[in-house]
């Protein structure tokens, strides 16, 4: 297993799949930045990377499946409140 650690996420490498730790931020409706802890799995098949996230904070957990076209640029996101 290969690993590294850097601007506080952690990445590491097994069995073809990355998994990550770290912190997300993003900005609510009212303009405040609000951060949670997060955690996934990412892969990548030619210009094909998938993302499984899991986002933890005091209001709710989120679950997000992401998959990406480096060449097209395309983004496709489902999100799923869990509580």
């Amino acid at each position: 297993m290969k690993s590294s650690t850097k601007s506080g996420c952690r990445v590491s490498r097994e069995l073809g799949a990355i998994h990550f730790t770290g912190t997300v931020q993003a900005i609510d409706d009212a303009g405040h930045l609000e951060q949670s802890m997060t955690l996934g799995l990412w892969s990548r098949s030619g210009t094909s990377l998938k993302v499984y996230g899991f986002d933890d904070d005091d209001l709710a957990r989120i679950l997000h499946i992401s998959t990406v076209d480096l060449g097209t640029k395309v983004f496709n996101a489902e999100v799923w409140e869990l509580d």
